[in-house]
């Protein structure tokens, strides 16, 4: 279904001069042409805000504004408070978009009840070059699914949603509270349960978004992610009475065994050691699926060293792994590649999903009752 429907993108900037024309290119290359970007530099000291005004006197669709730096969750805001779309896409600095995202994505939400507020598209993680380095192998979630996203984390990153603009306001844009705190970084997830609390999202089952990860930027930043994503979790567990404990468990045992990963690789011991008794103790059957991953990791680390193929790299076409992301056409979404994790618990979770939907109030609040948001 063909739509030209307004859509704000919002573009939070810190310092991102080395990627940010890229990424405001990648926007204005969508096949869906109603757009209007706000690129929203949050106090940078670097040329950022100079090449976004170069961009910006070159495509009017393309608007800049300044703010006193605040963090990502303050420039989003920024953004949202200014937006004029009836749907709002957030795309960070350093991402890129396959030209379709957008076009598809409002066609899914426009074919949709109100009661569906947005939807995500899924990734494939690029390096500081641009080149695929890894696909995006989760399982998908659509309708009701706050439970199965604080366990399971569906949606991934915050370069893949799309929300109806009514929605972003009415839930309260994004949390500063964590960069205040120095555990900035998950945002994005929080954004996201607020809003699967009380609506349904849906699922583009193609990779349309490069989600970029190198050396310097925050995803890369595996301590503050590990705490930020424990904050978020332990916040909505704290926050939602009618959470089953099953789901409260797989949501634990899922978040610290991410943390562990991270605190391995930042060499914290101490935090891994700490990570690791947590997720035993509420998850003990991913536990152990987790450092068989780790050893079969080790492996192929050594068979690559010594020159031997491994089974995933003889996979690494299918996958996509290599290429420039912007050479590549987007893929289907192909449940065979997704890992192999025990079915049942994505089963139970949706019939918790399942239950709290038909317990919860109805999504649409009074007129005038939307949350403030803070910048």
């Amino acid at each position: 279904m063909l739509t030209n429907k307004l859509v704000s993108v919002v573009i939070p900037i810190y310092n991102g001069e080395k990627f940010i024309k890229e990424t405001i290119e990648c926007a204005l290359n969508q096949t869906h042409k109603n757009l209007e970007i706000l690129v929203v530099d949050d106090g940078s000291t670097d040329s950022s805000r100079q090449i976004c005004q170069n961009l910006s006197r070159e495509y009017p669709r393309v608007k800049v504004f300044q703010k006193d730096n605040g963090g990502v969750a303050s420039a989003r805001n920024y953004g949202i408070e200014r937006a004029n779309g009836e749907f709002i896409a957030f795309l960070d600095a350093d991402d890129l978009w396959h030209p379709t995202k957008i076009e598809k994505q409002v066609a899914i939400l426009e074919g949709h009840s109100p009661d569906w507020a947005a939807v995500y598209s899924l990734s494939r993680t690029i390096d500081a070059n641009g080149t695929c380095i890894s696909p995006d192998l989760r399982r998908i979630a659509r309708g009701y699914i706050f439970a199965s996203h604080l366990a399971l984390k569906y949606i991934g990153n915050g370069s893949s949603l799309l929300v109806r603009t009514s929605v972003a306001r009415e839930v309260g844009g994004f949390d500063p509270s964590y960069a205040a705190a120095g555990i900035g970084g998950c945002e994005d997830f929080d954004f996201e349960l607020r809003i699967a609390q009380k609506y349904k999202i849906d699922c583009l089952a193609e990779h349309l978004v490069g989600y970029r990860h190198y050396p310097g930027n925050m995803s890369s930043n595996h301590g503050k992610m590990a705490r930020g994503l424990s904050a978020v979790v332990e916040k909505f567990i704290a926050s939602s009475p009618f959470l089953d404990g099953y789901a409260i468990r797989l949501a634990r045992g899922a978040t610290h065994l991410y943390a562990l990963d991270r605190f391995i690789a930042a060499r914290d011991c101490r935090s891994a050691l700490a990570a690791l008794l947590v997720a035993i103790r509420n998850d003990p059957t991913a536990t152990t699926l987790f450092f068989r991953s780790l050893l079969v990791r080790a492996y192929i680390f050594v068979r690559r060293k010594l020159g031997i193929p491994s089974k995933a790299d003889k996979k690494s076409a299918f996958l996509k792994k290599g290429l420039k992301y912007t050479a590549l056409e987007s893929y289907v979404y192909d449940p065979k590649a997704v890992p192999n994790t025990p079915l049942s618990r994505f089963e139970k979770l949706r019939q918790i999903d399942r239950l709290i939907e038909s317990r919860i109030d109805t999504p649409f609040r009074p007129a005038g009752a939307a949350a403030s948001i803070p910048t």
